[in-house]
Formats: C-alpha cells, structure tokens, sequence
C-alpha cells in the first residue's frame, strides 16, 4: 500500500490548466535532474511557472507525480492533463517528425499532429528524484515509484509493455529523460521487469 501526499497545484496557464485528458495509454517516467531535490521543491517550481513574465519567457512544465525516497506527492489530479511529455521541435535532424516512431506506434493520433494534440492528453507523468547526476536512485525511489506505476496500470487497465520513459516519446537526442535509462535501456527493462515479482 502506497502512501500519496496530495499537494495539488492552483489552476494556471502554465502548469495546470484543468483540461481532462482524453485517455490513459502510457505511464511516463522522468527524472528531475536534480540529485537529492524533494518533492515539495519539484512541486513548488511547477507552481511557481505561473509568475514567469513577460509570456515569451514563459515555460510549461508539470508532472502528475513526484518521488524521492518513500515521500509519493501528487501535483495533478490523474484525470487532468500534465505538461510533461510533449513537444515543438523534430526529435531528431534532418526530419520535421516531432514524435518518434515508437510513440507514434503506441500512441497514435497523439504523436500524429503536434499542433493540435499532443501525448499530454493520454499519458500519466512521474518524476524521479534522483540521488545523483548520473541519475542512479535510492532503493526507496525506486521500489515506490514501481508501486506507484503497478497501481496506475491497475488503476487504468494498463500493462508493463505501456510503460514508457520520456525520451522514448521526445527522442533521445533532444532529451536526456531519465538519463540513467536512456544510456543504460537495461536499467529501465530491469524496472519494468521486476513489477512481476511485487504485489500492490
């Protein structure tokens, strides 16, 4: 049994805007990239998105959840959109695709037209504190946001093969998410695998 610390952000532009998400077809795994950062720092930053100024600077970022250690905090209820995993730019040069070819195939009309959708709209977002920069984890972190995932693929009728870590929708090039399981992709088969042997 998990323990969630609901600390939900105010309703803004830039961090949560209230809209619904239209389905739920992957769990998405982040790290924070900053070693040792609490939940409640990661937290505050996506609320504090909303007091950028003048627009132009402004940046939208968000994540449903947060993890370090055993502290599971829950910025945005699972029903609404977070922005944790869309995109403007090609994830790689020399294409104008902004998804990859995975999303596009796991995801379909989400990836398929970045102007007027986006994986936002059918994806849960968790992010991972990590206890360095190489972006290794504690056990705590580890083993909680596994619990965390096994219940959200519960929740929403999910298997392990909808896991998927940010740069597998972004691209590898253009973004470094999680760092530990895009230079190490048997790091992130070992999460997804071990979720077998754990019971929620």
């Amino acid at each position: 049994m998990i323990k969630i610390i609901d600390d939900l952000l105010t309703v803004n532009p830039y961090s949560r805007t209230g809209k619904r998400v239209a389905e739920v077809k992957t769990i998405v795994l982040h790290w924070t990239a900053m070693p040792q950062q609490s939940t409640k720092d990661t937290r505050d930053y996506y609320e504090g998105l909303k007091l950028v100024k003048p627009a132009d600077t402004a940046v939208y970022a968000s994540a449903h959840y947060i993890v370090r250690d055993s502290e599971i905090r829950r910025c945005i209820p699972e029903n609404e959109v977070a922005f944790h995993c869309g995109a403007a730019y090609p994830y790689k040069d020399g294409t104008t695709q902004v998804y990859t070819d995975i999303a596009r195939q796991k995801l379909g009309k989400y990836c398929m037209s970045p102007l007027s959708n986006s994986p936002n709209n059918c994806s849960i977002g968790i992010e991972m504190s990590p206890i360095d920069s190489i972006g290794h984890y504690s056990y705590d972190t580890w083993h909680q946001s596994q619990l965390l995932v096994l219940t959200l693929l519960k929740q929403f009728s999910l298997k392990p093969i909808d896991i998927m870590y940010h740069s597998q929708i972004v691209g590898k090039i253009k973004k470094q998410c999680p760092k530990l399981f895009v230079e190490h992709e048997d790091e992130f088969n070992r999460f997804v695998s071990e979720l077998a042997t754990l019971k929620i």
